[in-house]
């Protein structure tokens, strides 16, 4: 796709090369619709044509399909956004400056990296520390051993029997 869009000047081959490695076959899309690929459609989409909504549209395409976007996604990215700040008046005419601005906060959107894979982490609790809880604490120092009866009590919540735990200090 480069060498069609920067030796050749010819985009549209570019283009076109993306498109049938897409619809040619699910193992043309998977093998060869990857990262660096849709690096470059959005390169030739924005270089050559400066389609903002073809460059969105790219960027939902790659997050509908599971595609990551990379570190030279996100440089695409800023730099079509340092592009769109730099223009006094937005040359289609089909676009005000809000809808360019929106288009642009949705590319920003798009090209996040993606959450953190697996367990959710568990919220934070804003309760401050209670006393009944120091028991927990002071087990992960290992310096309190507790026998089974005390170990059954704070099982079941028993939190006022907490403070009459028969405690072996180590």
């Amino acid at each position: 796709m480069r060498a069609f869009r920067d030796r050749f000047g010819d985009a549209h081959l570019a283009l076109s090369v993306f498109e049938h490695a897409r619809h040619a076959s699910i193992p043309s899309f998977v093998f060869g619709c990857t990262t660096p690929a849709y690096n470059e459609l959005l390169q030739t989409r924005w270089s050559a044509f400066r389609d903002l909504r073809g460059v969105r549209d790219t960027l939902e395409e790659m997050r509908v399909n599971g595609v990551d976007s990379d570190g030279r996604t996100r440089t695409l990215v800023e730099n079509i956004r340092r592009d769109v700040g730099e223009r006094n008046a937005w040359l289609e005419d089909s676009m005000s400056g809000g809808e360019v601005w929106d288009i642009v906060k949705e590319i920003d959107r798009l090209s996040a990296p993606p959450p953190a894979r697996g367990r959710p982490r568990p919220e934070t609790n804003s309760r401050s520390w209670r006393a009944s809880e120091e028991w927990k604490y002071r087990m992960r120092e290992g310096d309190v051993d507790l026998n089974n009866d005390a170990l059954e009590q704070a099982w079941r919540g028993d939190d006022d029997l907490l403070e009459d735990l028969p405690l072996r200090r180590r």
